[in-house]
């Protein structure tokens, strides 16, 4: 719907660029086919696929119903993973072969704001990117499964959030969003930003 986050096929060619992200974005149930989501997106994904432009998309807040925005109740998370697992399925179900990867939830390390809340508590954020794995490979083996992007610099989230699970972390690569941070040489220079991304 935003005409400057839709360039043309031809235009992505002519640059060189060979994949794109995508946030699956619907407002159903988790136990309800995201049909408005796939009507909207089928004619995008199969086009960017025919064309060899791999896609990332995001499964997040936005890609369901009744997010427990700022609860710190884990049995809230509980049963929010159990809708949000169906929901990844049936996405990667119905996208089988045509997604190259998913990233599961966006900054969930980030507390946030009142108008912005993506911030899931750092055991239940492990236990439902550990069922969201899961789901998705039974679902579409080929495709990869990324971390949420973490966006705080807090590596303590991610230690807590493998110890919910064993210790693992259940993806094929971890997301991060160094936005404002410099370089570990402190490029652009030592005052630029917020901190550093090493």
């Amino acid at each position: 719907k935003n005409p400057y986050g839709e360039a043309p096929i031809t235009s992505l060619q002519d640059l060189g660029i060979g994949s794109v992200r995508i946030e699956f974005k619907d407002s159903s149930e988790g136990d309800q086919t995201p049909t408005d989501g796939f009507s909207f997106f089928d004619p995008k994904i199969d086009a960017y696929h025919a064309s060899n432009i791999e896609i990332l998309m995001i499964i997040d807040y936005s890609s369901l119903a009744g997010t427990p925005w700022g609860s710190s109740d884990a049995s809230a998370w509980t049963a929010f993973s159990e809708k949000y697992s169906a929901r990844a399925s049936m996405i990667a179900t119905h996208y089988k072969g045509k997604i190259s990867a998913y990233q599961i939830w966006n900054e969930p390390d980030l507390v946030g704001d009142e108008s912005y809340k993506p911030y899931i508590p750092s055991q239940s954020y492990g236990k439902i990117l550990k069922k969201a794995y899961e789901t998705i490979k039974a679902a579409d083996p080929t495709a990869k499964v990324i971390t949420g992007s973490f966006a705080s610099g807090n590596m303590n989230y991610i230690s807590q959030m493998k110890s919910a699970v064993s210790g693992i972390i259940y993806a094929d690569a971890v997301a991060i969003h160094p936005y404002g941070q410099r370089a570990p040489d402190n490029m652009p220079q030592p005052q630029w930003g917020f901190g550093n991304l090493s």
